[in-house]
């Protein structure tokens, strides 16, 4: 299957950004939709502290293939999680360490209204991840654009989806890593036996 039987075609001088914009919107609202269920904030939280995972490539990896996305070739994956880590880390990442020392008790503006520059943070931060998200899709359909792919993607792929980014990122799994990866994506496709390795 090509890009072209995914809505992500070219147009003219290039895809339109409404291609994007429309992937991307979906994408957003797949991840709070999956963010909102039953575990899964959980056990993304305890993935992203204790391993450093990225909730928003992790989200791409369950996403992008569920929806049946044409298979990006492992260059062009990894060249979509570059142009995102760089973001992820400067922007998102610090935006979630100011939330976070403003919610300290110890923080000084704890003792002040620091509750009401938190909430100005997150909804920086969520917008920040929104972006994160879209520059994933983007960089997605780029790469897609230039090297079609035939290979249509399966929920039952997302389990190769997300070993190939915890490759990329040097992450290891332990028992604990793969029961809060089922949690996720148990929810996200109602089959978590895809994750065992």
């Amino acid at each position: 299957m090509t890009a072209e039987g995914h809505g992500l075609e070219e147009s003219g001088e290039g895809r339109a950004a409404s291609d994007v914009s429309a992937e991307a919107d979906l994408f957003w609202r797949f991840s709070l939709a999956l963010y909102a269920k039953p575990g899964v904030k959980q056990a993304c939280l305890a993935l992203q502290d204790r391993l450093g995972v990225d909730v928003n490539v992790l989200f791409f990896c369950i996403w992008w293939p569920s929806g049946g996305k044409p298979r990006l070739d492992q260059e062009d994956f990894d060249g979509v999680l570059a142009e995102a880590a760089a973001w992820s880390r400067q922007v998102v990442v610090g935006l979630r360490t100011v939330r976070r020392a403003l919610g300290s008790e110890r923080a000084p503006a704890a003792r002040l209204d620091g509750a009401a520059l938190r909430k100005k943070v997150l909804a920086v931060e969520l917008e920040a991840e929104r972006l994160e998200q879209a520059m994933l899709v983007d960089a997605a359909i780029d790469r897609l654009s230039a090297h079609p792919s035939s290979e249509a993607g399966t929920p039952a792929r997302t389990d190769e989806e997300i070993d190939r980014y915890f490759s990329w990122a040097g992450i290891q799994r332990r028992a604990d890593d793969v029961r809060d990866l089922e949690a996720i994506v148990g929810q996200a496709i109602g089959d978590p036996s895809i994750l065992q390795s």
